[in-house]
């Protein structure tokens, strides 16, 4: 069964939730993550031919206390992007935005 991640896994936006329940009735197995930590563990496991959806960034930057932590988790996750497609998963980025809203560190949001 092909597997969908989406990050972040936010169950209060219904427009995520109706999206992720017609993946999962097309026969998907469908999961998420919240933090930047669980998504770069989620990223290693996935295989060839699953599909990660990543819609927001702010997890990954934005939500880090510094900028040290969150120039760590930035290259944390463009590392598991990066193994995760050379090994075949397949990414699906949504952009709702240029830049979050209210970003916290501008500059790591524009390298992410």
């Amino acid at each position: 069964m092909p597997r969908l991640h989406h990050f972040p896994s936010w169950k209060s936006n219904p427009y995520t939730t109706m999206l992720m329940q017609g993946v999962a009735a097309d026969g998907w197995q469908v999961d998420g993550s919240l933090t930047a930590v669980d998504v770069v563990t989620e990223l290693a496991a996935m295989r060839r031919g699953d599909v990660f959806h990543i819609q927001w960034t702010q997890p990954i930057v934005h939500d880090m206390p510094d900028e040290e932590a969150a120039r760590k988790n930035l290259k944390r996750f463009q590392k598991a992007l990066t193994d995760a497609r050379r090994d075949g998963v397949a990414v699906l980025w949504t952009v709702h935005n240029l830049m979050p809203h209210s970003a916290k560190f501008p500059l790591l949001e524009i390298e992410l």
